[in-house]
């Protein structure tokens, strides 16, 4: 939320949590996860998600750059 109202680009990294419920807002920012639809929960609490280890380094770098424009 405070991205969108400073205008900050953002990369979502989303690993049980949908990013349609809870993604980001702008159209040209980018979600990245990697989940299988059985994992999906809105409940909070949990300290391990083996979805978000799921998301490598390498795709993390790679979606920033895009995002910044850089690639």
């Amino acid at each position: 939320h405070l991205a969108v109202a400073l205008g900050t680009p953002v990369v979502g990294l989303y690993g049980p949590t949908d990013p349609q419920r809870n993604g980001p807002y702008s159209h040209e920012d980018i979600v990245l996860r990697n989940a299988r639809p059985e994992e999906t929960t809105h409940r909070r609490g949990s300290n391990y998600s083996a979805a978000m280890l799921r998301i490598p380094v390498e795709q993390v770098v790679a979606a920033v750059e895009r995002r910044l424009g850089l690639a």
